[in-house]
């Protein structure tokens, strides 16, 4: 009989244990979905930085290209900003996009640009500009990277690509265009 009520006590015990131990769990549970939220509003917050300061940066280059329309040696005619359009599946947004009689240049702009910044607007913006708007399709298509922040590698490979550089300079634009390539 004694043996039986040890063990009855040594369950009991155990039952206040794994109570604790789920009250933990819970509370640590608990504590995650706080952290998570907390991580996904920061992150939400992050974006809205991050897009406002994309904004800047566009409205910045395209009031400088919209007053100085010349990329390279070449006028163009004019200049529209946040260029939108879908096909089917297909739909793409361009920043900057300057038009003359048969030429379009492409400018993507980023507030801090990366490397895949460029290899997106060779491998993707030009196919799809070219599908989105078939009257351009025969056009001489020319690339532009404009940015507040370009690390000189990444801007030496766009020069190497053709690929003209736009920077913040104080108050005007930077614009590094003397190998553009047609795409």
């Amino acid at each position: 009989m004694e043996r039986i009520d040890r063990i009855e006590q040594a369950i009991l015990e155990l039952q206040k244990s794994q109570a604790k131990t789920d009250a933990n769990f819970n509370k640590i549970l608990g504590d995650i979905a706080k952290s998570d939220a907390k991580i996904k509003e920061a992150n939400q917050k992050k974006s809205y930085i991050e897009i406002d300061q994309c904004y800047s940066a566009t409205e910045f280059f395209y009031h400088f290209l919209e007053e100085n329309p010349i990329l390279g040696n070449m006028k163009f005619d004019y200049v529209l900003a946040n260029v939108k359009n879908h096909v089917k599946t297909t739909q793409d947004e361009y920043d900057i996009v300057m038009y003359n009689g048969n030429s379009v240049a492409l400018i993507e702009v980023k507030h801090k640009v990366y490397p895949n910044d460029l290899e997106k607007l060779v491998s993707k913006k030009v196919d799809n500009f070219r599908y989105l708007f078939p009257m351009y399709h025969d056009y001489k298509i020319y690339l532009g990277i404009g940015g507040f922040s370009i690390p000189e590698d990444v801007a030496a490979q766009a020069r190497n690509l053709g690929i003209a550089v736009l920077r913040q300079k104080g108050d005007v634009a930077y614009i590094e265009a003397k190998n553009l390539k047609v795409y």
